[in-house]
């Protein structure tokens, strides 16, 4: 299979299950092994190898089951949101605490999570919070390619629209979005 996804773009991808749509954007994270091929982020041909490789190279991918694999329900916000770009806020291995609450704070707000503050628990929140944090996640590791696996499963109607203007302001900003979803009408939402 051959496909692009250009920045700027949204691309949404569909199947019945067992069609191998969910194993193409394990694979484009690197949770699968591919037979072969490769990705070009920002120009330069990639690999498809790793997760931390990706990461490297600027993909993010959300995965469909956010309380298994998209967030750690026992951390807190703050620490969910940093987790994946600590290095960001660090200095000779020393985190800097202030950078790193300014940013959180500034990705609650922008996402609008509703939380009581940044060190609660990610598992006292709705779902839709919860996957709104996965998405924080990836905002501030500030990647240039989203794989989103069934973004919008098990999110409440508004949480839903938040989900959809967020996809659209990433894509306006220059960002390639891969959307896999099996709900035809979350692919028509763009």
């Amino acid at each position: 299979i051959g496909f692009n996804v250009r920045a700027g773009e949204i691309v949404g991808l569909t199947g019945l299950l067992g069609s191998g749509a969910k194993e193409i954007v394990q694979c484009l994270f690197g949770l699968k092994t591919a037979d072969g091929g490769s990705i070009t982020v920002e120009g330069k041909q990639r690999a498809l190898s790793t997760p931390v490789k990706a990461v490297r190279d600027g993909i993010a991918m959300l995965p469909e089951d956010r309380r298994a694999h998209g967030v750690a329900l026992g951390l807190s916000v703050r620490e969910n949101i940093s987790l994946s770009s600590l290095r960001r806020y660090s200095k000779n291995g020393m985190v800097s605490r202030n950078s790193e609450n300014q940013a959180v704070d500034g990705l609650i707000k922008e996402l609008s999570i509703k939380t009581p503050h940044r060190d609660a628990l990610v598992r006292e929140l709705s779902g839709g919070n919860q996957q709104k944090v996965a998405i924080a996640k990836w905002l501030s590791c500030q990647s240039r390619v989203y794989v989103l696996d069934e973004p919008t499963v098990a999110v409440d109607v508004g949480a839903k629209v938040e989900i959809y203007n967020l996809l659209n302001r990433l894509s306006g900003e220059g960002a390639a979005i891969l959307l896999l979803s099996s709900g035809l009408l979350d692919l028509c939402s763009f």
